[in-house]
């Protein structure tokens, strides 16, 4: 899997997801049962024939942040996550991780080939251990991408990935102002377009909410749109922690033939103790 954010079964693309359109009055129906008021203090426009609603993105990513984490713990806690990562050949790896936002810190420990990995980065500072000990060869450093390199990889892969959509509201986020309907694993979704500043990522991302709850059910990323090239990732339930809603189970795909590339589940959620 690969992955830059600096990250179809039935949505890979293959033609361009329609703006929520003409006729659709029903379609933001959750927004106003949810807030009350008039479409503009739901942080709605109107646009379209017949003054159809439509969702501005900006107001469907706010909700999608407050259903995952309502009172803002993610940015301000201390989270521990045990991870199953399976691929198809069998494989399999357990992952303890550690992110905690206060302190610009992030953890990972695994075990491979008997081995146990840990790298440590806090703020752009580098430790890694092998069997516990930073003591180690040349070769087990390659053979165990033990470089200081991989772990900054590591960590902005997990951090991006286990914080969306929280992550979307970062400096150098480009939200397309205008979300879509879309269908998505035969379900209807809101569909929102990320691009983002230069120095931040090249990629193009779409995020993939339910109609009604605007959880993130799904996400897809390209590096030549043109090409159908990257990955789409479908989310399934949802692991909880005083009220920090993040999706628990990941399965991975191609966007080109839907080849399965494996699936990651939160076994564990926890707050990190120090």
């Amino acid at each position: 899997m690969t992955l830059t954010p600096a990250m179809n079964g039935t949505s890979s693309r293959r033609s361009k997801p329609r703006p929520i359109g003409h006729g659709a009055l029903w379609l933001l129906a959750c927004l106003l049962a949810a807030r009350g008021g008039s479409p503009a203090e739901a942080g709605l426009t109107v646009s379209g024939q017949g003054g159809a609603e439509e969702p501005s993105a900006e107001a469907l990513l706010a909700r999608s942040i407050a259903h995952h984490d309502p009172d803002e713990r993610w940015r301000a806690g201390a989270h521990r996550l045990v991870l199953d990562e399976v691929r198809p050949d069998g494989r399999s790896r357990q992952s303890t991780i550690v992110i905690d936002n206060r302190r610009s810190f992030f953890d990972l420990v695994s075990r491979r080939d008997g081995r146990l990995v840990e790298f440590s980065v806090h703020d752009d500072e580098v430790e890694a251990t092998l069997d516990g000990s930073r003591d180690f060869s040349p070769e087990a450093a390659e053979r165990y991408n033990l470089g200081p390199d991989r772990a900054r990889r590591m960590r902005n892969y997990y951090t991006y990935l286990y914080g969306l959509p929280m992550k979307l509201g970062d400096p150098g986020v480009r939200l397309d102002p205008d979300a879509r309907f879309e269908t998505f694993q035969g379900r209807d979704v809101y569909a929102l377009r990320v691009t983002y500043d230069e120095a931040v990522g090249r990629d193009t991302w779409y995020f993939y909410l339910d109609r009604d709850t605007c959880a993130l059910v799904g996400y897809q990323f390209f590096h030549d749109e043109s090409q159908n090239d990257g990955e789409y990732i479908v989310l399934e339930e949802e692991a909880v922690h005083r009220g920090v809603r993040l999706p628990k189970v990941r399965r991975w795909y191609m966007n080109q033939d839907n080849r399965h590339l494996g699936t990651d589940t939160i076994t564990s959620f926890g707050e990190a103790v120090p």
